[in-house]
């Protein structure tokens, strides 16, 4: 105990170093066994935080409420210990394995750094009535592992650099005995820049134990990204097939700029002005894919807690499925974890079905009864417009009739023949031969 405490007055005054200068290309190049904790923040001292963190409102946390809250879900944290006297963890940290000692230390839960409780409170931290903050699944129990030591180190200038160097075989051996302690979740926050295939091989051998037995496995996608050159280094174990590799995001939804950007990214979640606890019992903002990869564990938790059956595979299929669209291309970025939905959203496990054609109600007697009736009233009318018709033809025909008759005094009519101008008959014989009409005798 008085290890513990020294080292969380000790996290005090170093300010969670955990910081984007941790994150030195050629160092890790120089030693390739090794890796850094996945934060590019500088995280000060703790602070005292009221307001609701953008995360929390972005995954609005009161419609997850009603769902389990991951109570008997065990996360494994492997990072740099998990400092349980903080009180939104109280009684949330199991006793865990210090690993990164010649001898390994029987309880994990001290943590001189900061960067395993602040991935650690994110994951499941519980509600204070004086912060806003809480964590994304605040029932689960943290199981955590200690695998990285603060070392000083001196540049080519003569400065001192304060480095977290990581060796691959504790995470190794933290993956193997969180899945022997019952680890439903493994976070690791952690990304190793590999040079050479030995180191490889031994973390690939556990994540893949850890796989084969249904566990979720979570890492951060690594804080590497190049604007320009090369392709982004891949970060290991978040390039392993079957872990869950997670980038991050930003709060005006677009990714953090630091964040990895492949095809390998699995999910995206929130990694930029993240606020976090710190083993002073108060809080911090920071960034980095670290904490976006707690989000993804918690949300993880939750579904595991909500469909117990589900498998390994099952969960991570769950996750991506009901993910949001991300901010870009299908190739450069990946979706936003959504933990409402993977609640409520179901996979389906068949191909497309065809939609049947929809069967014709019963017929309505009153509907047919209806339509009859219109149909019969409808010929009458007809009839009778034609009738009508009729009868007004009929009638101004004979009113025409009428009239003509009257005029001629009800006598015959005879056919006038047209009248022709007179002409000049220059000719006798012709006018000799001429018969006159009947009409010309009057």
């Amino acid at each position: 105990m008085t290890v513990r405490r020294r080292c969380s007055r000790l996290a005090s005054v170093l300010p969670g170093l955990t910081a984007g200068a941790l994150l030195a290309a050629s160092a890790l190049a120089a030693a390739p066994a090794t890796a850094l904790a996945q934060s590019n923040c500088e995280p000060a001292e703790g602070q005292t935080i009221t307001d609701t963190p953008w995360p929390q409102e972005w995954f609005d946390l009161d419609r997850l409420t009603p769902a389990p809250r991951a109570n008997g879900v065990t996360v494994a944290v492997i990072d740099t210990g998990v400092d349980d006297d903080h009180p939104q963890l109280d009684g949330r940290v199991l006793a865990g394995q210090d690993l990164i000692e010649e001898e390994p230390g029987p309880d994990g839960r001290t943590d001189c750094n900061g960067h395993g409780t602040a991935v650690a409170s994110i994951i499941a931290a519980g509600p204070s009535d004086e912060v806003g903050f809480v964590g994304l699944a605040p029932g689960a129990e943290i199981l955590p592992f200690r695998v990285s030591v603060q070392q000083v180190e001196t540049d080519d200038r003569g400065e001192e650099q304060q480095r977290e160097r990581i060796p691959p075989e504790p995470v190794a051996e933290a993956i193997r005995l969180a899945t022997d302690q019952g680890a439903r979740v493994i976070n690791i926050s952690i990304a190793f820049y590999f040079s050479s295939v030995e180191p490889i091989r031994i973390l690939e051998d556990a994540v893949n134990y850890a796989l084969e037995r249904d566990v979720v496995v979570v890492a951060a996608a690594g804080n590497r990204k190049r604007e320009d050159g090369p392709p982004d280094p891949p970060a290991y174990p978040a390039m392993f097939p079957g872990v869950v590799s997670v980038g991050a995001l930003q709060s005006d939804g677009a990714r953090l700029v630091e964040t990895y950007v492949g095809p390998g990214v699995d999910l995206l979640a929130p990694g930029a002005d993240v606020v976090y606890a710190t083993p002073d019992g108060r809080h911090a903002r920071g960034a980095g894919t670290s904490f976006a990869a707690a989000f993804v564990s918690g949300a993880a938790a939750l579904l595991i807690a909500s469909e117990p059956e589900l498998s390994g595979p099952e969960v991570v299929e769950r996750l991506v499925a009901t993910a949001d669209p991300g901010p870009g291309s299908a190739i450069s970025y990946a979706p936003i974890v959504n933990p409402y939905r993977a609640l409520t959203g179901r996979v389906a496990d068949g191909a497309p079905v065809a939609v049947p054609a929809p069967s014709e109600p019963p017929p309505d007697p009153a509907a047919i009864a209806r339509a009859e009736r219109w149909e019969r009233n409808t010929r009458r009318a007809v009839a009778i417009m034609v009738v009508a018709i009729s009868l007004t033809i009929i009638g101004f025909i004979g009113a025409t009739v009428w009239r003509r008759g009257e005029r001629l005094g009800w006598r015959p009519g005879q056919r006038r023949d047209p009248e022709f101008p007179h002409t000049t008959v220059d000719e006798p014989e012709r006018v000799f031969f001429s018969v006159p009409t009947p009409r010309q005798r009057r």
